[in-house]
């Protein structure tokens, strides 16, 4: 199965790698729908990749399926891609709840890319007759990012199991909580390190940070998602509060 994960998420990569140029991410950001794009996505099954065989779906494993978020999160797919996925879930009749846990898959791909923009800048940027990435204190900086991005990732593993299983609101929560608060603090410091270079158009970081700060709102903030959780603990009184904790 780990076999066929693989080639699910590479044929998906490719196809992302093959539409997403500059221009079209542009173009998409000043409101030209990619159709042609959402005509291959369509084409190859990937909106219909989080229903299960027996609905209807392809049979494609849910953890790959939910992967496929995270790369297109990666790529700053400008489609409804991750909408549509769920919403042909919930026709399958699944949990809404499921839609944070994808908004967080999307928001680690996405900080997935921002540290690969931030590293190949750093290394290839000069001031004083040296890379960015040869002063301390922005390796320090890169290294608070690559903490971030790191976090994300292993909240977004957690996400990920919603859709191999019972959903578990908890773990759901914990994942969009860790995750948005990733992105504010990731977006920060990589804007920090590319200066008025990441804000320009001809330049892919804005594109991507522009899609975290939305994300990070959508589906319940983090604001909204420790309510839930603050809730939950309460609810569990003093002996049970520590099972609930490490459970998580």
């Amino acid at each position: 199965m780990d076999d066929v994960n693989a080639l699910v998420t590479e044929a998906a990569d490719r196809l992302f790698r093959d539409h997403m140029t500059h221009r079209l991410s542009i173009e998409a950001e000043a409101g030209d729908f990619p159709a042609a794009f959402w005509e291959a996505v369509e084409a190859a099954g990937l909106t219909l990749a989080l229903v299960p065989e027996e609905a209807g779906g392809p049979g494609v494993d849910p953890l790959a399926a939910a992967g496929l978020v995270r790369r297109a999160g990666y790529h700053a797919v400008p489609l409804p891609l991750a909408e549509t996925m769920l919403a042909n879930r919930l026709l399958a009749g699944f949990g809404p709840q499921e839609g944070a846990a994808l908004r967080s898959l999307a928001l680690a791909g996405a900080l997935d890319r921002v540290l690969d923009l931030t590293t190949a800048y750093v290394g290839e940027r000069v001031q004083f007759g040296r890379t960015l990435s040869k002063f301390q204190a922005v390796q320090q900086q890169v290294a608070a990012l690559a903490g971030q991005v790191a976090a994300a990732g292993g909240a977004a593993g957690m996400a990920a199991e919603a859709f191999a299983g019972a959903p578990d609101p908890v773990r759901i929560a914990c994942a969009k909580v860790r995750t948005g608060e990733a992105a504010g603090i990731a977006a920060g410091i990589a804007h920090q390190m590319h200066g008025a270079m990441g804000y320009s158009q001809e330049h892919s970081l804005h594109l991507l940070t522009k899609r975290l700060w939305a994300w990070r709102e959508e589906f319940g903030n983090e604001a909204h998602w420790s309510r839930r959780l603050g809730a939950a603990a309460l609810h569990q009184g003093a002996d049970g509060l520590w099972p609930f904790i490490a459970a998580a």
